[in-house]
């Protein structure tokens, strides 16, 4: 856990605003993208820092919010209970439909179970399918550091990994086992996709040179630190992206919506990335632990279907989910690690739900927690954007797998505005914000203080800051070309920088609504 203090650290230093961030660059310290010699510490483009420093941060809890003159969630929104829930198919994106993958066709998904979330006005309609991430080098990901790294040994060894078909932590993990490491010696700053082409530091505490290359991944050995890499460290990642299978007319709306949101920026959501844990009918596997829904916590877990997860796994957490209860059939079932700890544990001790689910991998129960702490996070923005479009005319609105995502044109207040991630030491600069987030969790029947409950042993949700809205940095597009994949469509390819922790593929999603 000491790696997510450090970035929860990293992220209270950001809030002190531009001074502090100019002191930095001037110190020259390195602000590296992969691929770039450490040598080259003016090679990034630096974009100015857009935020500036917030003071007057309203200390109270959430609960003790002042409410004079604030409305409800339902004025807000203009929403009432039992308005019909809408959602546009999954995967569609403002006038465009997203296939990710060479062979991608997304079926549509039902909407989340009841109670998972509130009632949503329409959005505008959407069209065509278009295709995301076709090959690796279609989604080009270079992560921008602040780490010193120098040529004289020290304790750290720092590595540039660039990768394609894997995510980090298989490929973090692969390495480990190859050079017979301890896991938690190699440190790394964010977690890139699988379907993409990425660039990425990591540090390994080891003197030796443990570069190697595979058909998949490759370590190469850049020089030394004193400190690890962390999340923290992660200023920024910088994108190349193609979007292919466009018609004329949607590569021109696309390019034009580009130019748009370089200009005004975007919701910062939490994008589909986030919810692989999520279970559309049964939901996430955090909130069912807050509501001391063990077994439900346990069983979502062990039988939920990933994207994108093989067949046979499938087939094997369909018998599971049959056999549930009968803890030996299950565990002559089980294969992985985690499911033969949990039904072994459970032929001895039928009720041991909990102690069940904290013999799962730290990684794998952080990931269950912000699965649920971004779903709040992004519904408590979805009211605050359908606030500011107003009534006159509905907000775009592009479906996702844990609730629909909405863009208007955003007010001053929107755009600096920063909001807690729920959990413990959540502070509200905007008592709306927090207001908001009162009337989700009284919808769903869970009070604050289950937000800051121990959920599993050392394992809670913890509040770190995030801004609402994302200006993006050296955006460029070029005109749309033919595409040579898919003859008599075009494709459009764009390049940009986005502040660690948000989504190009949101990006997309905005410029395209």
């Amino acid at each position: 856990m000491g790696s997510g203090d450090r970035e929860q650290a990293s992220d209270r230093r950001q809030l002190q605003g531009r001074d502090q961030h100019s002191r930095r660059l001037r110190r020259r310290r390195h602000l590296l993208v992969p691929g770039q010699d450490p040598a080259d510490r003016d090679g990034l483009r630096r974009g100015g820092h857009r935020g500036q420093q917030r003071q007057g941060l309203h200390r109270s809890r959430l609960g003790r919010l002042p409410r004079p003159q604030l409305r409800t969630a339902e004025q807000v929104t203009g929403l009432t209970p039992g308005r019909p829930r809408t959602q546009a198919p999954y995967g569609r994106v403002g006038s465009l439909r997203l296939c990710l993958g060479r062979n991608a066709r997304h079926r549509l998904l039902p909407f989340p179970a009841e109670g998972t979330l509130t009632a949503e006005p329409p959005g505008k309609d959407v069209g065509h399918d278009v295709r995301l991430k076709t090959t690796p080098e279609d989604f080009v990901v270079r992560e921008a550091v602040d780490l010193h790294i120098r040529q004289k040994p020290a304790r750290y060894r720092v590595y540039l990994l660039e990768k394609k078909g894997w995510n980090t932590a298989d490929a973090v993990a692969a390495i480990a086992r190859a050079r017979r490491l301890p896991p938690g010696r190699i440190q790394y700053g964010g977690k890139k996709d699988r379907h993409a082409h990425t660039f990425q530091y990591v540090t390994i505490d080891h003197p030796a040179d443990h570069s190697l290359s595979t058909p998949h991944y490759r370590l190469k050995a850049v020089g030394y630190a004193t400190e690890p890499m962390a999340p923290g460290r992660v200023l920024a990642n910088h994108f190349e992206v193609t979007v292919r299978e466009l018609r004329p007319e949607e590569a021109a709306r696309l390019v034009d919506g580009v130019r748009r949101v370089a200009a005004a920026g975007f919701p910062n959501y939490f994008d589909d990335q986030r919810f692989g844990s999520f279970d559309p009918r049964r939901g996430f596997i955090a909130e069912q632990m807050a509501q001391g829904r063990w077994e439900q916590a346990l069983q979502i877990a062990l039988t939920h279907v990933y994207p994108g997860e093989k067949s046979r796994a499938k087939a094997r957490k369909r018998r599971l989910l049959e056999a549930w209860g009968d803890w030996a059939t299950c565990l002559d079932l089980a294969e992985t690690a985690f499911e033969r700890r949990c039904f072994a544990l459970l032929a001895e001790q039928p009720g041991g739900f909990r102690a069940a689910l904290a013999t799962a991998r730290r990684e794998e129960q952080e990931m269950w927690l912000s699965a649920w702490q971004a779903f709040l996070w992004n519904e408590v923005l979805r009211r605050l954007v359908a606030a500011a479009a107003g009534g006159d005319e509905p907000p775009a609105e592009a479906a996702g797998v844990a609730g629909p995502y909405r863009f208007a044109r955003p007010t001053p207040e929107l755009q600096q505005m920063v909001i807690p991630l729920p959990g413990r030491g959540m502070r509200f600069s905007d008592p709306r914000a927090g207001l908001i987030l009162e009337d989700v969790l009284r919808e769903r029947r869970l009070r604050p203080a289950q937000l800051e409950a121990e959920l599993l042993p050392g394992l809670w949700l913890r509040s770190s800051p995030r801004e609402a809205w994302v200006m993006p940095r050296s955006v460029r597009v070029d005109p749309p070309q033919p595409d040579e994949r898919y003859p008599g469509f075009e494709r459009v390819s764009l390049r940009f920088t986005l502040p660690r922790g948000a989504y190009a593929t949101m990006l997309i999603k905005a410029a395209a609504h």
